[in-house]
């Protein structure tokens, strides 16, 4: 008797003791992640020293549909790989083929731990592809650029392109850091460094046919953030909306694997419009993300910072860190850490 006593509280403190273990290493995972971006923010700054402006965050050639096309060329992550101390993958790359190209195959599946957030568990499972033109192998990545709060369809850069000078409403709003085939200079972020966000945190797909957080792959809700804003579905930190995220291979993730209600349950739905619009999104247990500042600094974001809903008008305070030169700059170091 005395000894069922003996293992009922053990077996108590036990029960009472785990979720405090969870919490701590939910923690350190947190942390890790943070650091993560910390180390991205600064090989970012180190290509910005060298070259004068932030590299593009995807990059088509010429007459490329972009929501559609997996003709990638070297995004942000790949051409900032000397700065992070990966100068032989970058060698490895053949730049006269695109990156899904089979010489770039090998190269595009190389796992970064420095793209990787241990708070998400899908990340360990290669994407394989959808299409016959996209190519297998890629490793996943939990970081994207801020391509704007613009689309990203046909040839359009307006909202990265255009900056002050232009008189055009969407090109103030919409314009991002790091967006498609451009980039911005610091003295561009005309809001301030610590106003801007340059990098965020994205998930990796629900299954391994699902192409949003791969590292390699210069597209939206790959390594790319588009339409996160006011005027999209995708409005916010982890938006549970309907169809909030478009990427090319949706109507496959919805009638085969993982199949809509894994996606719904997830908060992963999407629309199949091509990838032109991903939001930020993480696994963090306490309801946010992070992201770095354009200075380098890195922030924690409530999934209830203040948006204008969906479809909104533009002026809330995430549409303002996610736009450089909206002339409504918000403190970063008053967000919640």
């Amino acid at each position: 008797m005395e000894l069922l006593v003996v293992i009922t509280i053990i077996g108590i403190l036990i029960a009472l003791l785990l979720p405090a273990v969870q919490s701590a290493r939910e923690a350190a995972r947190r942390l890790q992640c943070a650091n993560h971006l910390k180390q991205l923010g600064l090989a970012l700054h180190n290509y910005h020293g060298s070259y004068g402006f932030f590299p593009p965050g995807v990059q088509f050639d010429e007459g490329e549909v972009a929501r559609y096309s997996d003709n990638f060329r070297p995004n942000w992550v790949i051409l900032s790989l000397p700065y992070m101390e990966q100068q032989p993958l970058y060698d490895s790359f053949d730049f006269d083929q695109t990156i899904s190209h089979a010489n770039n195959r090998k190269a595009r599946g190389t796992t970064l731990p420095v793209m990787l957030c241990p708070s998400d568990p899908s990340n360990e499972v290669k994407f394989v592809g959808t299409t016959t033109t996209e190519g297998d192998n890629w490793a996943r990545g939990n970081y994207a650029a801020n391509g704007g709060g613009g689309y990203m369809l046909e040839t359009d850069r307006y909202d990265a392109i255009h900056g002050a000078n232009s008189p055009g409403w969407k090109h103030r709003w919409f314009r991002g850091v790091m967006s498609h085939n451009v980039s911005v200079r610091m003295a561009g972020v005309s809001d301030g460094t610590s106003h801007t966000i340059l990098l965020g945190e994205v998930r990796s797909g629900v299954s391994d046919h699902d192409r949003r957080g791969t590292w390699a792959m210069g597209t939206g809700g790959a390594s790319a953030l588009f339409a996160y804003g006011s005027r999209s579905g995708a409005n916010g930190p982890n938006v549970c909306n309907e169809n909030s995220d478009d990427v090319e291979g949706c109507e496959y993730l919805e009638n085969t694997s993982p199949g809509a209600g894994t996606l719904t349950r997830q908060c992963m739905t999407c629309f199949g419009c091509g990838s032109c619009q991903a939001t930020v999104r993480s696994r963090h247990a306490a309801g946010g993300v992070f992201v770095a500042f354009v200075d380098g600094s890195v922030h924690w974001i409530s999934n209830y910072v203040e948006t204008n809903g969906s479809y909104g008008s533009f002026g809330s305070v995430w549409d303002r860190l996610i736009s450089p030169i909206d002339g409504q700059p918000i403190d970063g170091t008053k967000l919640a850490l």
